[in-house]
């Protein structure tokens, strides 16, 4: 937080510098938190563990403040996510619009797919958060939610969507098995509140989750339909 911190005072005198010592700064965390960064462990929900105390919501605000400020740097912006998602916290209400405008722009389909992987997964781990959309006092960043983030997560489990007639809900499911049940977990989070209905329904989530229960259930894995 430090480091980051007076990256940002330095940026009017060198700035490439001040982004260096910032990604440094990353992979301590990592290992600190006993994260992996590796994209086959992005949806590993098992992997992380702090010795003490876990960070609170405002604990993380900087690293949210830190996605913008490095918004085109797509390794360190898949960092930043990676941890975000791993926590088991999100950031604090001051800095959720920022927070979800990043994700967002995270998912977009330009984007890198380990760096849109990160972006749904922390989505995953700030599912409860969003799906308490009536709570959020900011009408603008109600709208955002609401009519922006429904279809960026459809681009990330469903790429190909432009390509593949909507009767078809079977495309690109189960590709990534740990993926698609975050995918189910967020959108069952979301669809307990009434004002999610309209967007989820109109993005075709909610035939895509009932089309994958039989799969679910049937293997032995985890499901998360309880």
């Amino acid at each position: 937080m430090k480091i980051y911190s007076r990256a940002r005072l330095s940026e009017q005198t060198d700035p490439s510098v001040s982004l260096a010592a910032l990604r440094k700064v990353l992979p301590f965390t990592f290992a600190a938190a006993k994260v992996s960064r590796r994209p086959a462990q992005v949806w590993d929900r098992h992997q992380f563990g702090w010795k003490g105390n876990s960070p609170s919501s405002e604990d993380l605000d900087w690293l949210v403040e830190c996605l913008d400020y490095i918004s085109n740097d797509h390794e360190t912006s898949y960092d930043i996510l990676l941890l975000l998602g791993s926590m088991g916290v999100s950031c604090s209400p001051a800095k959720q619009h920022l927070f979800v405008e990043r994700l967002i722009a995270c998912m977009d389909s330009n984007m890198p797919v380990h760096l849109r992987h990160a972006a749904l997964r922390a989505a995953h781990n700030a599912r409860q958060q969003m799906a308490s959309i009536d709570a959020i006092e900011d009408a603008q960043l109600r709208d955002t939610i609401l009519t922006k983030l429904s279809p960026a997560i459809l681009s990330v489990v469903c790429p190909r969507q432009s390509t593949t007639p909507v009767g078809d809900m079977s495309n690109s499911f189960f590709e990534y098995y740990d993926r698609d049940l975050c995918y189910v977990q967020l959108i069952f989070a979301l669809a307990k509140n009434s004002n999610w209905h309209p967007h989820l329904s109109g993005d075709h989530h909610i035939d895509r989750c009932i089309s994958m229960i039989a799969e679910c259930c049937e293997s032995s894995l985890e499901h998360p339909f309880t």
